[in-house]
């Protein structure tokens, strides 16, 4: 092992961290780099809401910057996983998601709610990736590390010939800037490990894509305080004459496939004496139903529907006092239930 493969590793084992008894599944295979500078087309396929975009034939459209960069070339801002604001340092201690030893719990995906800042600075047709979606622009386009005006990154080719180009934004921790030029760290919207039961107070990483120089794309599960820049990605129509406006919060265009809805993700807002949850579904649902309980979630509450989202409320409840929720969503095509989550009224 000679030394900058020694340097490489030593690099590479900052920031990782395991959830609970989960191990480190980071996903990454040695290809050769083309480092030859070249003439490089990104494609851009239209605006939604005047943010550039690619068409790459996948289940989201890709924007073609990162948030705060102007250029496909740009690092962009650098943002903690579910904070909105840029910050000088990216410290455990001044992440404001962890107080007393404790993550927030917004539910194990903030894509599309207040804490995505997609979501919020590019208004509500935008939001992170999830996971799957970044496994899906991993599984579905070639991949090539390449130099595009002088600036060295990931370059992904879909099936129908659009590109997408990363930056070697690398991510910020503490105060050191960020490791340019040797690799890639984008944020997913979703808590590590996806899908499984777990304590999310005690969940202290999330999913962002890793593309090293050298190497194929895979993922880390990196602490949730780091610095990350986040490529934003919409399901909405590109922007026409007649079709400029401000698009309500339902969870994407019109489309739907022939697929019984399950919840994608979830977030709630308390006072001492009430609980709002608001659910995504991954289709529109026809209809819906919401239950809590102190114990369990067996208490049926009034529920509103909107496109893809669920929202309901439970009032008269216990200050300080943890309760439990889930949803159930149906449409014509089968009907699905979320596992339950838990959520505590302000003291």
């Amino acid at each position: 092992m000679n030394w900058m493969t020694i340097l490489m590793v030593a690099i590479m084992s900052v920031g990782f961290v395991s959830c609970g008894d989960d191990e480190n599944t980071s996903d990454v295979s040695e290809v050769a780099p083309n480092n030859t500078k070249q003439e490089i087309q990104i494609t851009s396929s239209g605006k939604v809401d005047g943010f550039e975009c690619v068409d790459l034939g996948l289940s989201v459209k890709w924007a073609t910057s990162n948030i705060g960069a102007y250029a496909p070339e740009g690092y962009g801002s650098y943002f903690a996983w579910g904070e909105i604001k840029e910050k000088d340092s990216y410290f455990k201690e001044n992440y404001s998601l962890l107080s007393d030893g404790k993550y927030a719990d917004y539910g194990n995906d903030i894509s599309r709610t207040y804490h995505d800042a997609a979501y919020v600075k590019w208004g509500n047709k935008w939001r992170m990736p999830t996971y799957a979606e970044l496994e899906e622009l991993h599984a579905k386009c070639t991949f090539e590390w390449v130099i595009y005006k002088d600036v060295e990154g990931a370059m992904f080719t879909a099936p129908n010939g659009n590109t997408i180009f990363f930056p070697a934004s690398g991510n910020k921790y503490g105060y050191s800037d960020a490791a340019h030029n040797w690799n890639v760290s984008v944020w997913g919207s979703t808590l590590w490990p996806w899908g499984k039961h777990y304590d999310i107070s005690q969940c202290s990483s999330a999913v962002a894509t890793l593309i090293i120089k050298g190497q194929t794309p895979g993922f880390q599960n990196l602490e949730r305080h780091v610095g990350c820049p986040i490529r934003p990605v919409t399901t909405a129509s590109f922007d026409s004459s007649d079709n400029s406006g401000n698009e309500s919060n339902d969870g994407g265009d019109n489309n739907q496939s022939n697929d019984a809805p399950y919840i994608t993700s979830f977030s709630f807002t308390a006072t001492k004496t009430s609980i709002t949850v608001k659910f995504m579904a991954s289709e529109r649902p026809t209809s819906a139903s919401v239950k809590y309980g102190e114990n369990s979630a067996n208490k049926t509450i009034s529920s509103n529907i909107s496109g893809k989202q669920i929202s309901a409320t439970a009032t008269g409840l216990k200050a300080g006092t943890k309760y439990y929720f889930k949803c159930t969503v149906k449409n014509s095509y089968g009907s699905s239930t979320s596992d339950s989550f838990a959520a505590i009224t302000n003291y």
